[in-house]
């Protein structure tokens, strides 16, 4: 028994109706961007921060889309867009969700109700001192050198750049649907060995009901025999009366000839 009820449970457990997305939002104030995950029960959830480009996962388990939006595009100097994609089937579902970033910043999650709020630093002041040349007031200003010098960097470095985030883009794009290939056989895996425990379990309780029937057999056949040693002894006492009855008649007849 001991051993039937965490199976049983599980069992239980696979069968409850799965957690599923409301809604994806994002909004912003001064300081943040805060994209909100509302669902119809508290959820849990996993992060990672990947680069190139910057991005925030978030991996919720034994959830479904349900009414969220698959894409949401923001591109707002912070975020460029959120992406969400269910894996798996059953109990083993998990929603990944992907905030693309602008430039790398760091996040935060917090858990506020049956929602989940990432937080994310604007990032439109960092990104502007990074893309921002040097202050050239301190460097030397020859007059005829500085002007034939300005148009032959700029556009030798404007295709390069170009091709550079093309690759790194790629090589994003390549690491994510490595990364969701991972989670849908993961989430597979986990399908198939809840699939097994439910099959165990509901062969532990067909067994614990074939025995429950078979006791139930042997209590009726002893009951029956019970029974018939029962009338057994009755009518072993009755004919032990009779006999004593027809001995008594006996004697009183001889006494009276």
């Amino acid at each position: 028994m001991r051993r039937i009820l965490p199976l049983l449970l599980a069992l239980v457990a696979a069968a409850a109706p799965r957690n599923r997305l409301a809604s994806i939002t994002v909004r912003g104030d001064g300081a943040v961007e805060t994209v909100r995950i509302a669902a119809a029960r508290p959820l849990d959830f996993t992060t990672q921060k990947l680069e190139s480009p910057p991005r925030v996962v978030l991996d919720l388990p034994e959830a479904a889309l349900g009414d969220a939006p698959a894409e949401l595009a923001v591109d707002d100097g912070t975020i460029v867009r959120v992406r969400a994609a269910e894996y798996g089937s059953g109990a083993a579902a998990v929603t990944r969700l992907v905030i693309e970033l602008a430039v790398d910043v760091d996040f935060d999650v917090a858990a506020s109700g049956t929602a989940l709020e990432v937080k994310v630093p604007r990032a439109a002041l960092i990104a502007l001192a990074k893309l921002r040349p040097p202050d050239v007031a301190e460097a030397p200003s020859p007059p005829a050198p500085v002007v034939e010098a300005k148009p032959a960097p700029v556009v030798a470095d404007a295709e390069p750049g170009a091709e550079a985030k093309a690759v790194q883009d790629a090589r994003a794009d390549a690491e994510l649907k490595a990364d969701e290939s991972k989670l849908a056989q993961q989430a597979q895996a986990d399908a198939e060995r809840k699939a097994a425990e439910a099959k165990r379990a509901g062969e532990a309780r067909a067994d614990a009901k074939g025995k429950a029937a078979e006791v139930k057999r042997e209590d009726k056949v002893r009951a029956e025999a019970e029974g018939k040693a029962a009338e057994a002894k009755r009518a072993g006492e009755a004919r032990a009366d009779a006999e004593r009855k027809a001995a008594e008649a006996k004697r009183a007849g001889e006494a009276r000839a």
